[in-house]
């Protein structure tokens, strides 16, 4: 994403006619959408792979099983967190910092909200707030970065 990225930069300084500039912007987002792609691949095999031996990794740490609930939604958290930085990542490039701050407002203010009820809800949603939260985040973010990328020219 970054080189199509620098490409789309210079083709725009160096007075590119707009259908070229608009061939690299499709290149751009090309390389976007399969970075995101090859994480959401990566995130979910190392969630499955987890899933399996987290069992045997919690006792390996010599921590309770009844734990376990909790390790699988903060897992699942912690994969949408990495696709929810690689959206910032890309909207920083795209020097949309605007975006950036809405987002991690928006994260926030839900995982505040959210972590406050599963605390009223007890031990057993210990963690739903801040999976739901990033998953709000990413939602919205994806969202904003279509828009953001239609009006790029």
């Amino acid at each position: 994403f970054a080189e199509w990225h620098a490409r789309v930069d210079e083709a725009i300084r160096g007075g590119e006619t707009l259908q070229h500039i608009g061939l690299l912007k499709e290149q751009m987002i090309l390389a976007i959408r399969q970075g995101l792609l090859e994480i959401c691949k990566v995130q979910g095999l190392a969630v499955v792979l987890l899933f399996l031996l987290a069992p045997q990794l919690l006792g390996w740490l010599g921590i309770s099983r009844y734990y376990l609930p909790l390790f699988y939604i903060d897992l699942i958290g912690v994969s949408i967190q990495v696709v929810f930085m690689a959206l910032l990542n890309v909207f920083f490039y795209l020097d949309k910092r605007r975006i950036v701050l809405e987002l991690c407002v928006l994260f926030v203010i839900v995982n505040g909200a959210l972590t406050f009820v599963s605390l009223l809800l007890g031990p057993s949603f210990f963690g739903y707030g801040f999976t739901l939260s990033l998953l709000v985040c990413v939602l919205v973010g994806l969202y904003r970065l279509t828009t953001a990328l239609d009006d790029l020219e």
